[in-house]
């Protein structure tokens, strides 16, 4: 009886806290503009009146809002350290949607998936406490009266200037989240929206998608490398390393070529998807970052549909499991024949060295040739050794000698797989010219995003020189390469603008081959030259939008 009688009296002062606590947090930092705090609380607000219209209770739905309002908040500031952008809400859905995305983070993030389910069963007891203590009840039409108050309360108080710019901001997390369920619901029901210019009638040279070509005997087989977390550390000079490295980052053209990405620390699939299907993810404004999954089956002329037009064989040696934020079925979509995911390869873990994969693809190019000797191959391999956490030694039984420095522990690991990845890079041409000395081969090497190592260097928060070409200046951490190798082969020259944006590679990597170029490469080159290697961010943004336009009228691209 003593017990009830002390938890009848700490219930209500703990809510009152929680509560208290929670306004004075939205003051302090939800505070952008004059009214954002009192729209998250009252968007905050709709979340308590759905609880209570389900519970009945009042303390119990005041603390269980106010405790999930906080879990976003602290989910948003990780995912912002990890990925560099918040979490919105079609996040939730985007990766708890499949058990190898769940495994993957529980696994490459153990810390924080413990300290988030630490959490989660600590509101579970809190809220199940909860329940039994409150006995201030409501009945379901003041219920439906609260929930009516709270929407009202949003409705008039979400006037505030300029809210979707802080869709892409750490500072103001609960607002982001709050403002981004609309974008779900939108990308739910309409699908992705692409910035283009409006329709023409009739239509201003439309594209028109090849038939079949056929490529000579003595056509190249293109062997396209993924590499997780790679950029020279030639970019920034107060990195010190073993300057053996320099020449993994060099093209045939003895030059190193900058690429232009649009990730940071992670979201390897941006970057997958911008290559391959050609188009910038930003162009599709907030739902940019889930492209790869809401655009399976929209593309029709992709860099492996390229190829297999032309008789390539298209193949895809993926380090995770198929379903990895629903990689695997976005592959074949877009015409990868073959897909080899972590399983299919015997991968053990999936931070395998990089000759695990190169030895992979030396035996598909084996069995491949021996039934089809002819036969053109599109292959395109991604790897994990420089993926982080690099608070570990991969390989210990590797000595890799690294010069006297005063980088972090964690930079000089990441150096230390980079050496090894260029090792094993080497030795994998060397098979090639070795295994099939009579083939060609174009290789395209590139970096997906920075490693999140790199905040510790100053020079990569610094905006680099703006380009006339450009709209703005880009972020120095936006920035890594691509190689154009070639065995029995040159290619074609390489554009030599100082930063190629990730969508034009796709068309360099079909004019490296000599494959014949349809009329939307043909484009994207003139785009490439027009805007000087920018793409989102081109200063003739009516060319891009224009460009965007005739691939959706030639329904090389849907977005319906």
């Amino acid at each position: 009886m003593a017990l009830r009688t002390a938890a009848a009296h700490v219930y209500p002062a703990l809510t009152a806290a929680a509560l208290l606590t929670f306004i004075i947090y939205l003051i302090r930092h939800e505070n952008a503009y004059a009214l954002m705090p009192i729209e998250t609380l009252a968007n905050t607000g709709i979340l308590v009146a759905v609880i209570l219209l389900l519970s009945r209770r009042v303390q119990f739905s005041i603390l269980l809002g106010v405790a999930l309002a906080c879990v976003i908040v602290v989910v948003s500031h990780m995912m912002f350290e990890f990925l560099a952008t918040p979490l919105h809400a079609y996040d939730i859905w985007f990766y708890l949607s499949s058990k190898d995305t769940i495994r993957f983070l529980i696994s490459g993030y153990t810390y924080y998936a413990l300290l988030l389910a630490l959490g989660l069963v600590f509101l579970g007891i809190v809220g199940a406490y909860g329940w039994r203590a409150d006995h201030v009840k409501v009945s379901l039409g003041q219920a439906a009266v609260a929930l009516m108050a709270a929407i009202a309360a949003a409705w008039l108080a979400s006037a505030g200037p300029y809210r979707g710019i802080y869709t892409a901001m750490e500072d103001y997390p609960l607002t982001v989240f709050y403002h981004t369920i609309g974008d779900a619901v939108a990308i739910v029901e309409r699908g992705p929206l692409l910035d283009a210019s409006q329709p023409k009638a009739p239509l201003r040279n439309p594209f028109h998608l090849g038939g079949p070509c056929v490529v000579a005997r003595s056509a190249p087989h293109v062997i396209l490398i993924h590499q997780e977390s790679g950029f020279p550390p030639s970019l920034f000079p107060s990195i010190t390393y073993d300057r053996a490295l320099d020449p993994y980052f060099v093209s045939f053209d003895g030059k190193v070529h900058k690429l232009g990405v649009e990730t940071y620390g992670g979201g390897s699939w941006l970057t997958e998807f911008s290559l391959l299907s050609g188009i910038s993810t930003y162009s599709f404004g907030r739902a940019g970052r889930f492209a790869q999954a809401l655009m399976r089956g929209r593309i029709k002329e992709s860099v492996p549909q390229s190829f297999a037009r032309c008789g390539y064989q298209t193949a895809t040696f993926y380090t995770m499991r198929s379903n990895f934020v629903g990689s695997g079925p976005f592959y074949k979509s877009i015409g990868f024949k073959d897909f080899f995911d972590a399983d299919a390869q015997g991968a053990k873990s999936y931070f395998e060295r990089d000759s695990f994969y190169y030895g992979n693809v030396i035996k598909y190019l084996v069995n491949t040739f021996k039934t089809s000797p002819a036969q053109r191959v599109l292959v395109y391999v991604l790897t994990n050794a420089t993926h982080h956490p690099y608070n570990y030694k991969m390989s210990p039984e590797i000595d890799v000698p690294q010069p006297e420095n005063k980088n972090s522990a964690d930079m000089n690991e990441y150096l230390r797989r980079m050496m090894i990845a260029k090792w094993d890079y080497d030795a994998f041409k060397s098979e090639l010219a070795k295994r099939f000395p009579r083939e060609k081969f174009v290789i395209v090497r590139y970096g997906d995003h920075q490693p999140l190592i790199t905040r510790e260097v100053p020079e990569s928060e610094r905006l680099l020189p703006p380009s006339t070409s450009a709209r703005g200046s880009r972020p120095a951490k936006l920035v890594t390469y691509y190689v154009v190798d070639a065995i029995g082969y040159t290619p074609p020259e390489l554009p030599d603008f100082d930063i190629l944006d990730v969508p034009y590679l796709s068309s360099i990597i079909a004019r490296s081959a000599h494959l014949p170029l349809t009329d939307s490469h043909l484009a994207r080159l003139s785009l490439m030259k027009l805007c000087q290697g920018h793409y989102f961010f081109c200063k003739r943004r009516a060319a891009v939008l224009d460009f965007h336009r005739r691939l959706l009228d030639a329904k090389l691209i849907d977005v319906n």
